[in-house]
């Protein structure tokens, strides 16, 4: 199951930094994602305080990201939980599925609006920077294998940075509304 949320500085000013919800559980898996992740890392290992900076750096507060949020199967949750065999497999699978999705979103999705002798026009840039967090419980604290993904509001285009396209963000409103 896949839900999505945008994000303001507000809230990550507040809920992302204050309480820590991404990070406080920082495992091995945390990581970046994406053509543009190096921009927002200082290397390899994930660092929250990067994660958070890069939040602040986007320019504009009312959106400076989109949460997607994988969620695996219940049973699959409660399986990892009766089975530490198999919850490494189990793990690895997710894991894959989502970096796999992420990349048909970059490669096929994300666009940005491009003003050229007064023409505009939208173009697939095909970059983005994710972060990644693995959890295995809901805020209830039920089992739940889920791992949210923050898209940065930001993309490139011939050397310059962008904000996402407004209709990357009408879709996922769209899809909100349902």
């Amino acid at each position: 199951m896949l839900s999505i949320a945008n994000i303001g500085l507000n809230q990550a000013g507040t809920y992302y930094d204050a309480d820590d919800y991404y990070t406080r559980t920082a495992n091995k898996n945390d990581n970046w994602q994406g053509k543009l992740a190096s921009r927002y890392s200082r290397g390899n290992d994930f660092n929250p305080t990067d994660f958070n900076s890069a939040l602040k750096s986007m320019p504009n507060a009312k959106r400076v990201g989109y949460d997607l949020t994988f969620s695996a199967l219940k049973s699959v949750s409660i399986a990892m939980v009766l089975d530490n065999n198999k919850k490494g497999d189990m793990l690895v699978a997710h894991n894959k599925a989502v970096s796999d999705t992420l990349t048909e979103i970059e490669k096929n999705e994300i666009e940005a609006r491009v003003t050229k002798n007064g023409v505009t026009e939208n173009i697939k840039t095909g970059k983005m920077a994710v972060a990644k967090f693995d959890h295995f419980v809901s805020r209830d604290q039920d089992m739940q294998l889920h791992t949210h993904c923050v898209i940065l509001n930001r993309t490139e285009y011939q050397g310059k940075s962008y904000a996402m396209d407004k209709i990357l963000a009408e879709s996922i409103e769209l899809i909100q509304n349902k």
